[in-house]
C-alpha cells in the first residue's frame, strides 16, 4: 500500500521466487505486478545511460522466458497501449476481439456510438465470451450458459433463470479502467487512476494537430503472426539506418539521409523523412489529395512516431499507416495488424472510384511489400539474438542513426519500473523540419487544428461528431430482445452439429481460457442457486478434499425433489423389496454384511 515493490514472503522453502507486487490506488484496488528477474537491474543499467556510452539490450530481454512474461504484465498491465482504430468502432454492433498477453478484451461500439472495453470473462462461471470480432452485434452472448450483456457490458439476462435486477446491476462485464482515444486510435490502461493518455505524449498531440485523424477513411489491413519480440518490430520501424539493405524500393522514396528528428518530450519516438521524393511509385504525392490545413513543409514530408509501447504510426500527406502489435503467451511471438487508411478527402476529382481504389490497392501493396521485407529482417535478428545471447554480446550503439532506438529501449526499461523515460539521458535533437513547423507556429499558422484528436467520457470512448453514424441504432441487427422479448433461446449450430465429446471438449476449451483471464482480474463466478448448486456441492467437496474433509453438510441447501420423494414413498411401503439386491450395511468390525432391511434414511 505504500506504492513500493516488495518481497512476497515465501510460504515454504518450496515457494515460487517470484511473488506479486501491489501498486495501491485512491481507490482502494491494489494492482497485482510480478517481481522482476535478478539480472534486469545489472544489465539494463549500461543501456539506462546516455547514448555515448551506452550499450544497445540486452539478448535476455527479448529472449528469456521469465523476463518477457514479466515484462508483458507490467509494460501492458499499467501503461496505455493501442488497441484498435476507431474505425473499426464506429458503428453501433461493432465488436473486436483482441489477446495481449494472456489477457483477452473485448471492444464494443453501443447504441449510443460509445466505446467501450471489457475483460473477455463471464461474470457466471469465468468462460470466454467473445471469439471474435463482430458487425452488426446486438449483444453478447456467452456461449456456455447463454448469459447475455449490452453492448454497455451490463448484464442482460440469465436465461432461463429470473436473476433480480439489483443483482443483475452488480454482474456486468468488467471494464477495463482506462479507455481515451487520440489520433483516431483506441488506447487502453489496464492500471486504476492512470496518468491521462495526453500526459504521457507530451508533444506528440501538438505535432498532429494539423492532421485529420479521426476521420481517416480504412483502405486495407493485413494481420501477421512474426516469429520475433513485439520489442524488435518497434525498434525497426524507428531504425531508419536500415532502409537501404533491406528495402530498395522504399530507399527511392524515403532516403536514409533524409531523416531528421523530430522528437519532443513524451512516451514517444518521432523523426521525420523531408522532403519525400517523387520516384515513380504508388505513393507519390500526384495520386492523391492531401491533408487540408496542413503547413507547406508538412505537405512534402513523411512523419513517423512509434507510440509507447506497441503502434507505430507512419503519416504522410494524404495517407496514414500502423503497425499495431501484441505479444502473445509465447515469448518471440508476436501478433501484428498493418493498417492503410486514406486522408479525409484523399481521392482527386478527376479520378473515378474505381481508379481512386485501384490507387489505393497499389499503395497498399507497396506498403504490404515493405512491410513483408521488415518481418524477415525482423526472425533473423530474433533468431541472432538467441545466439547473442548464449555469449553475452551487448549491441552497440551509432549515435548519428540509433538514436530513435536507445530511446525506445529506455522507455522499455524506464516502463517495467513503472516510470517514464529519463530526459535527461536523451540528446537534445532538432532538425531544420522542427525549426520549419516552429516558425510557422510562431507567425500564427497553428489554428488551423484538425477536429477531434482526443474525446473522452467517463462512461467510454464518445466518436467525434463528423466521424459519428449518424441515427441511433442504425446498423444494429433487426430483430426483438432474444431473451425479454422472444420464448426462443439462441440455437448453437455448433452444439446441435457436433458429436457429444467434441462438444465437451470445445465447452472445456472456452472456460479454461476465460479463467486464465479471471484469475488475472482476480474474478470468483456467480451462483444461480436453481442451477448451480451441484457445481457448489462439488467445489465444496474439492475444497474440504483437501483439508482431508467430507464435504461439510451444514453448507449444503436441503434438496428434495419430485422423484426423490416418489422413492420415498415407495421405501415406506415395502416395494423397495421387490426384486431389489440385498443392501449393504457395515458390521461393528467394518465389515459389510448383508441385510434385508434398509437403514434410516439420513435427514
Amino acid at each position: 500500500a505504500s506504492g513500493k515493490f516488495v518481497r512476497r514472503a515465501a510460504a515454504s522453502p518450496q515457494a515460487p521466487v517470484w511473488a506479486v507486487a501491489a501498486r495501491a490506488s485512491s481507490s482502494g484496488a491494489a494492482l497485482q505486478l510480478p517481481f522482476l528477474p535478478p539480472f534486469v537491474e545489472e544489465l539494463g543499467n549500461v543501456t539506462i545511460a546516455p547514448i555515448e556510452t551506452a550499450k544497445s539490450m540486452h539478448p535476455a530481454f527479448y529472449i528469456d522466458e521469465q523476463y518477457v512474461q514479466v515484462e508483458r504484465e507490467r509494460i501492458f498491465g499499467t501503461h496505455w497501449f493501442a488497441a484498435a482504430h476507431t474505425a473499426e468502432l464506429s458503428t453501433p454492433g461493432d465488436v473486436k476481439v483482441i489477446e495481449v498477453g494472456g489477457t483477452s478484451i473485448i471492444m464494443t461500439c453501443d447504441k449510443d456510438s460509445k466505446i467501450h472495453a471489457f475483460y473477455n470473462v463471464c461474470r457466471h462461471r469465468g468462460a470466454r465470451v467473445a471469439n471474435k470480432d463482430e458487425k452488426g452485434c446486438k449483444q453478447l452472448v456467452c456461449p456456455y450458459h447463454w448469459w447475455a450483456y449490452r453492448l454497455d457490458g451490463s448484464l442482460k439476462s440469465t436465461p432461463p433463470a429470473a436473476t433480480p435486477k439489483e443483482r443483475k446491476d452488480l454482474l456486468g462485464l468488467q471494464r477495463v479502467p482506462g479507455l481515451e482515444t487520440f489520433a483516431g486510435i483506441v488506447f487502453l490502461n489496464q492500471a486504476p487512476n492512470s496518468v491521462p493518455l495526453l500526459e504521457s505524449l507530451g508533444d506528440l498531440p501538438k505535432k498532429l494537430a494539423r492532421y485529420d485523424m479521426v476521420n481517416l477513411e480504412h483502405a486495407g489491413k493485413k494481420e501477421y503472426t512474426i516469429n520475433g519480440d513485439w520489442k524488435l518490430i518497434a525498434e525497426n520501424f524507428v531504425d531508419f539506418y536500415h532502409i537501404n539493405a533491406v528495402h530498395p524500393e522504399l530507399s527511392k522514396f524515403s532516403r536514409v539521409d533524409d531523416h531528421q528528428p523530430y522528437q519532443g518530450p513524451g512516451q514517444y519516438v518521432g523523426f521525420v523523412t523531408s522532403p519525400l521524393t517523387d520516384s515513380g511509385g504508388p505513393g507519390d504525392s500526384h495520386h492523391f489529395n492531401a491533408f487540408k490545413g496542413l503547413y507547406p513543409v508538412e505537405s512534402t514530408a513523411g512523419l513517423f512516431f512509434q507510440v509507447f509501447p506497441n503502434i507505430s504510426v507512419t503519416v504522410y500527406p494524404h495517407s496514414v499507416y500502423t503497425l499495431m502489435t501484441f505479444p502473445t503467451q509465447h515469448p518471440g511471438v508476436t501478433k501484428e495488424v498493418l493498417s492503410l487508411l486514406m486522408a479525409p478527402g484523399a481521392k482527386k476529382e478527376e479520378h473515378t472510384e474505381e481508379e481512386y481504389k485501384d490507387k489505393c490497392k497499389q499503395l497498399f501493396d507497396f506498403v504490404v511489400q515493405i512491410n513483408d521485407e521488415d518481418v524477415v529482417a525482423i526472425e533473423n535478428l530474433q533468431n541472432g539474438l538467441r545466439n547473442a545471447r548464449a555469449r553475452g554480446l551487448h549491441g552497440e550503439f551509432l549515435p548519428k542513426y540509433d538514436w530513435p532506438i536507445h530511446r525506445f529501449q529506455n522507455m522499455v526499461l524506464e516502463g517495467i519500473k513503472g516510470n517514464i523515460v529519463n530526459e535527461a539521458h536523451m540528446p537534445v535533437l532538432c532538425g531544420a523540419f522542427q525549426r520549419q513547423v516552429a516558425d510557422a507556429n510562431e507567425v500564427g499558422r497553428s489554428s488551423t487544428v484538425a477536429p477531434g484528436l482526443l474525446e473522452v467520457s467517463e462512461a467510454g470512448a464518445t466518436m467525434d461528431e463528423a466521424h459519428a453514424p449518424g441515427g441511433g441504432t442504425e446498423g444494429v441487427r433487426s430483430g426483438g430482445d432474444l431473451w425479454e422479448a422472444s420464448q426462443a433461446l439462441p440455437s448453437l449450430p455448433l452444439i446441435g452439429a457436433a458429436p457429444w465429446g467434441v462438444v465437451v471438449v470445445v465447452v472445456v476449451v472456452v472456460v479454461v481460457n476465460g479463467l486464465r483471464n479471471a484469475r488475472a482480474r482476480g474474478l470468483h463466478g456467480e451462483f444461480l442457486p436453481k442451477y448451480d448448486w451441484p457445481i457448489h456441492r462439488f467445489q465444496n467437496m474439492v475444497l474440504q478434499g483437501i483439508r482431508g474433509s467430507t464435504v461439510n453438510e451444514d453448507n449444503m441447501p436441503v434438496l428434495c425433489g419430485a422423484f426423490q420423494r416418489q422413492v420415498t414413498d415407495a421405501n415406506e411401503v415395502g416395494r423397495a423389496h421387490a426384486g431389489a439386491p440385498v443392501l449393504v450395511e457395515a458390521s461393528d468390525q467394518g465389515a459389510p454384511r448383508a441385510s434385508g432391511t434398509l437403514a434410516r434414511e439420513r435427514p
